[in-house]
C-alpha cells in the first residue's frame, strides 16, 4: 500500500494556534470544512461509516490546505434494511469519546451516517 505523506493534522494545528495565541483564519475554517464534507458525503454514497471523525484523524497538507481522512480501523458499512446477510452487528461502543453521537452515547445500536457529520460538527 503506497499512501501520500501528510506530516500535520486538524488537532496539531489548532493547538499551535491557541499556543500562539492566533486566531484560527475564518478562510482556512471554511475550506476545510467544506473538504471534510463532501469527503463525509462520499463516503456516505458508497455506505461506508467511518465512525471516528475527530481532528486527529484529520490529516492537512499545509502547502496546498488539502484534507485527508484517516484511520478507517473502526469503519463499516452501512447495513440496510433485512440485507443482514454476512453482516455483523453494530456495535454502540464506538467513536472516540468527545465526538460520539447521543445515540452512542446510549447505547443505540441502530444508527446511521448520522454519527459521523454529529462528529464533524462537535467541538
Amino acid at each position: 500500500m503506497v499512501m501520500n505523506y501528510v506530516p500535520d493534522n486538524l488537532n496539531r494545528i489548532i493547538r499551535t494556534h491557541v499556543k500562539n495565541k492566533e486566531e484560527f483564519p475564518v478562510f482556512l475554517v471554511k475550506l476545510y470544512s467544506f473538504q471534510m464534507i463532501r469527503a463525509i458525503a462520499y463516503m456516505h454514497c458508497l455506505d461506508i461509516l467511518n465512525r471516528d471523525i475527530k481532528p486527529q484523524n484529520v490529516l492537512i497538507d499545509v502547502s496546498t490546505n488539502r484534507v485527508y481522512i484517516c484511520d478507517f480501523g473502526s469503519a463499516k458499512r452501512i447495513r440496510k434494511g433485512n440485507d443482514k446477510l454476512n453482516e455483523e452487528n453494530n456495535v454502540a461502543y464506538i467513536c472516540s469519546r468527545y465526538y460520539r453521537a447521543p445515540e452512542l452515547i446510549f447505547s443505540n445500536q441502530d444508527y446511521d451516517s448520522s454519527i459521523d457529520v454529529w462528529s464533524f460538527g462537535s467541538r
